[in-house]
């Protein structure tokens, strides 16, 4: 997105027509396959069209945006699934304290936003059919408090031979204000000595005063996600699956 970025700046620069010299302007440079010189471009008409929509020209963001679809129904990676894109991470989450306690008899795992706790399904479905190490005891807890800051070690119950696994889910930022509340909350995770912890947190900054600043912003949050998911499981993974069928 960067690299699309500066080219983008760099035709703007010149006053070029971006329909006609954007298309296939990173294609032949040094280093650069076709494929990923496609996905530069899409990278870089997408930028393109919410500058345009900025602009209020919208019938240019259209063509734009049209070329876009045209480009993305070619081929599907993870560059061209960006757009639209839902924030999911519980697929993710799941895999990983999967992987974390699968060697455990006895899991303990505690969630800060539990709601209907059907995110739990799937692990409780992947540990009932685990033949390798067979899981003896799955306790689930539901941390309620009023105040994140009052939470001490007895609430959770738990025992020395349990593996924990805990969920705290866009809780953190709360507490940014209040550092030493915050201090005092990690404290007693710390003392919990979790096999694995899932920190989920938006990161992105949303309240820009333009279409164009909230977009360069989502934009780039959008790709470290998606990126983050590409890193962290691999391809034949049943969860990253079922992320890229639903969401993206």
């Amino acid at each position: 997105m960067k690299l699309a970025k500066a080219q983008l700046v760099q035709l703007n620069s010149k006053k070029a027509d971006v329909l006609s010299s954007g298309k296939g302007c990173f294609k032949g440079q040094c280093g650069v396959s076709s494929k990923v010189a496609q996905d530069l471009e899409l990278a870089l008409l997408v930028q393109a069209a919410a500058e345009k929509v900025e602009d209020e020209q919208l019938v240019y963001a259209r063509k734009l945006l049209n070329i876009c679809d045209v480009l993305a129904s070619k081929t599907c990676n993870f560059v061209q699934k960006e757009v639209p894109f839902c924030l999911e991470t519980q697929f993710i989450s799941s895999q990983s304290i999967l992987e974390a306690v699968t060697a455990a008899k006895k899991v303990h795992l505690m969630d800060f936003e539990i709601d209907n706790g059907s995110q739990w399904t799937l692990i409780m479905e992947a540990l009932a059919v685990s033949h390798e190490c067979p899981v003896e005891h799955l306790k689930i807890t539901d941390i309620v408090v009023s105040d994140l800051k009052d939470l001490k070690e007895e609430f959770y119950n738990s025992v020395a031979d349990e593996a924990v696994a805990i969920d705290l889910a866009y809780r953190l930022w709360s507490l940014l204000a209040w550092p030493n509340h915050l201090e005092a909350l990690m404290a007693v995770i710390k003392n919990l000595k979790p096999s694995f912890l899932v920190l989920k947190e938006v990161e992105v900054y949303a309240k820009a005063l333009t279409f164009l600043e909230r977009f360069n912003e989502k934009l780039l949050f959008i790709s470290g996600l998606i990126d983050s998911t590409n890193s962290c499981m691999e391809k034949h993974i049943l969860y990253r699956k079922l992320v890229e069928e639903v969401h993206w």
